[in-house]
């Protein structure tokens, strides 16, 4: 094997040098040459690449290693001999390093090694396809190679230390053992590859080869700036023959156990070539046509191309046709000057500074008004604009609509107060669907709905009237946020004045009426809903100063109050199921509302979360339900835990550092794809809540507690109650 690519490499040289020695040969050649004829003579085109070289093996699989920091710089260098039109052989010299550094709580492999691959390939251009004197040209191309590696891995620090990897996270001089607690010392990766790797697994591996082949299979795109220089960008993937050169194989590792697919490399990069094509011809012969040598740059700035009588260095407009009158500066002639050429105008004498259209004709005043409304088309008339709208029963859900934008929207109005809401109607309010509150020169409005029209807002209001229920008028609302009332907006309402412990406000209708049946509660929507019926929503913050509303947009179905405390807290979203609240809190705290949190409401009452028995359904934990735990159950398969995070997707590599830090760190697997970090094991949850108030003054803010029974985790309020 290495005496193959030693050939490889010395074939590539030897191409070089005959093409140099041959290139004399062929201009002397070119030069005695008598006939008239211009015949394309196909050189061999030189290419210079570099690019980013990555690896695809046992390490990489399930760990996801290979991001573009782990890819490391490669260089190409080839030759390249046209065949055909559409078939290029190209022999080709590759040289990089590739790596892979694996690192999880249980599995610490690493290697390094250098790639050297030299072999030939054949590249179809689809010239058949595309048109003659072409810019850009894909292409497509397969090959045969051989390449050498050298794998190696980094075991020792730089003073020899051994590498320890402890189920803490940490690098250790010593194993882990009960004795070596206090003694060993924690080291850091050096990242020198110092031990080759057939030679540390000899006994198992055997002394394998460090050769192997492989079938490239390249694409990519070639641009051609001049006539012998272009510019390419493609990939190639090399399918190898070989699973050594990680130096993991199935019969080496038991878990993770490695397969046994062959290791493949890709390579990603760019890079000029460079040819000594030229047309042959006589040297006495004289030029039958000025441009033959199709490059731009080298054009006779002398010559007249459009035949108007100005030469190309000074016409400014090279592409007149032929007979047209032209002016000093070889342009059409414009009499009045208008922008249209006379041979193209259709009114030959428009006033100075006259708008026209494309043929020199004058723009009416109709015209010129039309043209403004569709450049500015505020109004959305001209063209669909796309506005996402969100669903307000269902989170982190997008309902994406096409639809012109409306200009101004409407709402019932069905309360307004001065500077704030009493606190006796703040928890009856928020009991309420569909409810927002704006404020309008520091007076606060509640409204319900969000209509079209003035016609639908009244609506609306005649069915609360109907339903007992009085409402104040309605309210328009401008894309700008601006809030204004409807004067005359319907007659189904009545004003007045109602007092409140905190103050007077003026038309302070609550939104809710007393009918006949005393055990019911009217909603905004005209349904009925129990007094029973418990609300939640999501508290997303407590703020001293009033927040910029635009700066709480992302928030959906939005309500500020200000209490007696003089805070204002805002709220977002309206459930009947805590499930879906709890979804929106965690949609929040994402959305960087740090301290979100549910609130329950039960008949217009604020309660607690344990009153409201609000828990998430937990899957079947095959606990026994017939039954009360034993103690030895308890003892044996019932713990308490802190959750300290869960992701769904890679964990950032600066907060899996943070987590090695902690002391009996688990990673727990869940059946939804979820991945959970707890901390800590304990009996009593007591001491799992002192464990978890600790962890935040460390910094881990949204650490909290959770049990656990037989590997699986589940609230903390379950396992309260299967400890009784």
């Amino acid at each position: 094997m290495r005496l193959i690519l030693r050939h490889t490499v010395a074939l590539f040289l030897s191409l070089i040098t005959l093409v140099a020695t041959g290139q004399n040969t062929q201009d002397s050649q070119e030069t005695s040459n008598d006939s008239t004829d211009t015949e394309k003579v196909w050189k061999p085109t030189f290419t210079l690449g570099s690019g980013v070289l990555t690896y695809y093996g046992d390490l990489s699989k399930g760990f996801r290693i290979n991001r573009p920091s782990n890819s490391q710089f490669a260089f190409r260098l080839g030759v390249e001999q046209k065949v055909t039109n559409y078939l290029d052989a190209e022999l080709y010299l590759l040289y990089g390093n590739v790596a892979a550094n694996e690192r999880s709580l249980n599995f610490n492999r690493n290697f390094s090694t250098s790639i050297t691959a030299g072999g030939v390939q054949v590249k179809y251009n689809f010239h058949h396809l595309l048109k003659e004197n072409r810019t850009a040209e894909p292409y497509v191309g397969v090959g045969f190679e051989a390449l050498e590696f050298n794998a190696k891995t980094d075991l020792y620090d730089e003073y020899g230390n051994t590498y320890h990897y402890w189920d803490d996270g940490t690098i250790r001089n010593l194993p882990q053992t009960a004795e070596n607690q206090n003694r060993a010392i924690r080291i850091q990766r050096d990242y020198e590859y110092e031990t080759d790797v057939r030679e540390l697994y000899s006994e198992q591996l055997g002394y394998y080869d460090n050769f192997a082949f492989a079938i490239p299979v390249s694409a990519g795109m070639s641009i051609n700036l001049t006539s012998r220089m272009r510019f390419d960008f493609g990939a190639t993937y090399h399918f190898t023959f070989t699973d050594k050169m990680d130096g993991s194989t199935p019969s080496l590792w038991s878990e993770p156990k490695g397969d046994s697919q062959n290791d493949q490399l890709l390579y990603v990069g760019a890079g000029f070539s460079f040819n000594f094509n030229k047309d042959k011809t006589t040297k006495s012969g004289p030029k039958s046509d000025p441009y033959a040598n199709d490059d731009p740059f080298i054009a006779d700035v002398q010559d007249d191309l459009d035949q108007d009588g100005i030469v190309n260095l000074w016409d400014q407009c090279p592409n007149t046709p032929v007979g047209i009158p032209v002016d000093e500066k070889g342009c059409a002639v414009d009499t009045d000057g208008d922008g249209v050429p006379d041979y193209k105008d259709e009114e030959l004498n428009t006033p100075q500074n006259t708008p026209v259209d494309s043929l020199g004709v004058a723009l009416s005043d109709e015209e010129l008004a039309e043209m403004a409304r569709q450049f500015n088309d505020t109004t959305g008339n001209y063209s669909p604009i796309d506005n996402e709208t969100y669903t307000v029963d269902v989170t982190a859900i997008r309902t994406q609509r096409t639809r012109n934008v409306r200009d101004r929207s409407y709402a019932v109005k069905i309360g307004e107060f001065d500077e704030s809401i009493p606190d006796e109607l703040i928890n009856e309010i928020l009991s309420l669907p569909d409810v927002e509150t704006f404020d309008k020169d520091g007076t606060i409005i509640v409204a319900l709905g969000d209509y079209n029209s003035i016609a639908e807002a009244t609506a609306k209001r005649g069915e609360l009237k109907q339903q007992g229920i009085d409402s104040e008028g309605v309210i328009s609302r401008d894309k700008l946020g601006n809030v204004k009332d409807i004067a005359d907006a319907g007659s189904a309402t009545s004003s007045g004045s109602q007092s409140g412990s905190g103050g007077t406000s003026t038309g302070k209708s609550t939104g809710t009426g007393s009918g006949s049946d005393g055990e019911k509660t009217r909603s905004l929507e005209g349904k009925t809903v129990d007094k029973n019926k418990t609300v939640y929503r999501v508290q997303i913050g407590a703020f001293s100063k009033k927040p910029d509303r635009r700066t709480l947009s992302n928030v959906p179905n939005l309500v500020s109050f200000k209490g007696k405390d003089g805070l204002i807290r805002a709220y977002a979203g309206e459930f009947t199921d805590y499930k879906k609240a709890a979804e929106l809190k965690i949609e929040m705290i994402q959305k960087g509302y740090d301290g979100a949190y549910v609130v329950a409401l039960k008949g217009g009452d604020r309660i607690t979360l344990q009153e409201a028995k609000a828990t998430v359904v937990q899957d079947d934990l095959g606990v026994p339900k017939d039954r009360k735990l034993t103690e030895d159950e308890k003892e044996n398969n019932l713990r308490f835990k802190v959750q300290i995070g869960a992701f769904k997707k890679e964990v950032p590599t600066a907060t899996l550092e943070k987590y090695m830090q902690l002391d009996n760190l688990e990673q727990k697997q869940q059946p939804n794809g979820v991945t959970k970090y707890v901390a800590g094991n304990f009996k009593s949850y007591e001491a799992a809540k002192a464990f978890k108030d600790e962890l935040r003054k460390q910094g881990f803010d949204g650490a909290f507690v959770v049990g656990e029974w037989k590997g699986q985790i589940f609230s903390a309020e379950k396992a309260i109650e299967l400890s009784k």
